[in-house]
């Protein structure tokens, strides 16, 4: 199996200025433990013309759990949005101090089975009012075949006008396989509902005791020769696999918070947002470009 796609959208650095999702889901409501622990994550490109929008879960009060395809890790440091609305223009900002990701995903990214497509990113300013840190599955034991688990994330709402990118939303999907080689499992998405363009490293929770845990971060839409509709099946990489290098990770961006080549800053102005226009990826991955507007007041639309 080679990778033939994933879910992820461009931002585009213009001067429009307006407002502006899951494949058949629900926003996420603000009372939604689910919308306290999940974050956009814009990873900008050098030239601060365009970026890449995806999701992510905190995991403590200063990092978040993402897809390595989702930093490109070019010089410009993503930035963390919170909120259930990323184009709203209060919507806080924490830039990225630095990043971990998982080795493997240089030697086996869009190879087979085991991709190791897991990273770590380190901010600061703290966590806004209402957001917290979710738990983690602590046992591969814990997932199943036929278990429900929820997904949530930024991405678009409408696979066939590839809109609606930018609200924290969620959908209920079972687990097909749960075992995806040793370290990825496969999801079904064939009712209507799961993860699309925009959801890269977005959660799939699952319910243990009353409460949710994290249990994984997108991947990839399977299989490879799908059409690219998010209607088939989905890839998750299993947070309980990647347990031992998330522990000692934590701890190297504790002690050496520039690490992994994380450069100059890119700030984000809380003055831009996002608009609804965006262009599909070359590829098939999870995240989503979109454009971001440099200020409020001006209404000269790209597409």
């Amino acid at each position: 199996m080679t990778l033939r796609y994933s879910f992820f959208l461009l931002l585009v650095v213009g001067q429009a200025s307006a407002k502006d999702y899951v494949i058949g889901g629900q926003n996420v409501k603000p009372t939604d433990p689910i919308q306290a622990s999940t974050v956009g994550i814009f990873d900008p490109s050098p030239d601060g013309k365009s970026g890449a929008l995806c999701t992510g879960s905190l995991i403590r009060k200063d990092m978040a759990v993402t897809a390595a395809h989702c930093l490109s890790n070019q010089g410009a440091k993503p930035t963390l949005i919170f909120g259930p609305d990323l184009h709203s223009p209060s919507a806080p900002r924490r830039e990225v101090d630095a990043v971990a990701i998982n080795p493997k995903w240089k030697t086996h990214a869009g190879k087979g089975m085991d991709q190791g497509d897991i990273a770590l990113v380190k901010f600061s300013g703290g966590l806004p009012k209402t957001y917290k840190t979710i738990p983690t599955v602590s046992s591969d034991k814990d997932i199943k075949a036929g278990s429900e688990v929820t997904l949530a994330g930024y991405g678009i709402s409408n696979a066939q006008t590839k809109t609606g990118a930018g609200v924290l939303r969620r959908a209920d999907v079972s687990v097909l396989k749960n075992r995806l080689g040793k370290s990825e499992m496969i999801l079904d998405q064939s009712r209507g509902h799961g993860a699309c363009h925009g959801d890269s490293g977005g959660p799939a929770f699952l319910r243990q005791g009353g409460k949710i845990a994290l249990a994984g971060v997108t991947n990839r839409g399977y299989p490879s020769r799908a059409p690219d509709d998010c209607a088939h099946k989905s890839v998750y990489t299993k947070l309980p696999a990647y347990r031992s290098w998330i522990q000692k990770s934590e701890k190297k961006l504790e002690e050496a918070p520039a690490i992994s080549g994380v450069a100059k800053s890119h700030r984000l102005s809380s003055r831009r947002t996002l608009s609804k226009s965006f262009r599909r990826t070359s590829h098939k991955r999870p995240r989503t470009y979109l454009r971001v507007s440099r200020a409020k007041g001006s209404h000269h639309k790209r597409r």
